[in-house]
């Protein structure tokens, strides 16, 4: 009896070892291992130029390199490459390498008005184009919701647009743009002022076209039509673009923000000057 247990105990062993190993799998390589691998002077080429290098064949070379790249090189080249990244050309909420991009996806602003009237001004409900003066600005409130940024710098980004204003007038300058005296300019001084401005340590600022100036107006405010964040003075301001005038192109689009209006006024006049880049 005890030796039937003992051969069965046996057999029993067996069973559970050819199991275990039928789902173990096969310890043998599918075929030859790889002779090739990427070295750290491919992974330096990859981040300085692009370049997709072959991979580096790790056998024995007949002759041996005297240099190569190395992790403390290839992480001096990454922290200059992240260094010049242009947060302007990310889009907005997305964040590379630590760098929060600015650029807008596409669009335009939202008005940033919210109320609706009727025929004498009177303030209504704002509903849907189905009912009587339904369908206006107040209530689709279409566009890009305008968010800016105080850069601390003097500038100031709108992130909707991805454009960077100045945050003072043109002559003023400090936190709270307190300092110095407003330069109202004619519309030739005023491109070349913008031109040659240096605010921030950039040096790409311009006169904004009609466009771009009115994208900041807000339209849900008077006097001044404009965020807090910015300081408006005298609020009427030049644009780059010239009013097409029947009678000949010496008159140029201007904002007044004082209520957002905007039309042509001669190119010799003396208004102020907000820079854009």
């Amino acid at each position: 009896m005890k030796k039937l247990i003992l051969i069965f105990s046996f057999v029993l062993i067996a069973v559970l070892v050819g199991i275990g190993i039928s789902y173990a799998g096969t310890l043998t390589p599918p075929g030859s291992p790889s002779k090739t691998m990427k070295s750290l002077s491919d992974l330096y080429q990859l981040i300085n130029t692009g370049a997709n290098t072959p991979s580096t064949d790790f056998t024995t070379p007949a002759t041996v390199s005297s240099t190569m790249n190395s992790l403390g090189d290839i992480y001096d080249l990454m922290t200059t490459k992240i260094a010049a990244i242009d947060e302007t050309k990310i889009l907005t909420g997305t964040s590379i390498f630590g760098k929060a991009g600015s650029a807008s996806a596409g669009g335009l602003p939202k008005t940033n008005q919210t109320g609706c009237w009727d025929a004498t001004g009177a303030t209504i409900t704002c509903t849907d184009g189905g009912t009587a003066l339904g369908g206006q600005d107040g209530y689709y409130q279409k566009g890009i919701a305008p968010a800016y940024t105080d850069n601390s710098d003097g500038t100031i980004t709108d992130n909707a647009t991805g454009l960077m204003w100045k945050k003072c007038t043109q002559g003023l300058t400090g936190a709270t743009c307190a300092t110095g005296v407003v330069t109202r300019e004619n519309w030739t001084q005023a491109l070349a002022d913008c031109e040659a401005d240096t605010t921030g340590g950039y040096t790409d600022w311009r006169l904004p076209n009609i466009r771009e100036i009115t994208s900041i107006v807000d339209y849900d405010r008077l006097a001044p039509a404009i965020n807090n964040l910015f300081n408006a003075q005298n609020y009427i301001y030049w644009s780059s673009t010239t009013y097409q005038d029947t009678g000949g192109q010496s008159l140029a689009w201007y904002v007044d923000f004082y209520d957002g209006d905007t039309y042509g006024r001669d190119k010799a006049t003396n208004w102020d000057v907000r820079c854009v880049r």
